[in-house]
């Protein structure tokens, strides 16, 4: 991989993935949260530490599938969106009884 093609996939990564990796879960998280403020608090912080190390596993996942084959480049990526959601899933069952 040269440096051009490095551009662009740190590119796509700040730009793209990471907002669309971070933002939904939390914003999701704010809205079902009933809990007091410092509680909320400690919800997001959590859900953010969650995105950020799929972020990080799935990059090293990436990276290696870019060196191997670059047909499943993208599978790791989108599939590394969901988890971050099981969290918001819980916090919200766990609210609604």
């Amino acid at each position: 991989m040269d440096s051009s093609e490095w551009v662009i996939f740190v590119a796509i990564a700040l730009f793209f993935y990471i907002p669309a990796h971070i933002l939904p879960p939390v914003l999701l998280t704010i809205l079902y949260s009933q809990a007091e403020k410092d509680e909320r608090r400690k919800q997001v912080v959590s859900v953010i530490v969650d995105c950020l190390m799929t972020i990080v596993i799935t990059s090293a996942v990436a990276a290696w599938a870019w060196v191997e084959t670059e047909e499943i480049l993208m599978w790791p990526f989108m599939l590394a969106l969901f988890p971050p959601y099981i969290r918001v899933w819980k916090l919200k069952r766990l609210t609604a009884g």
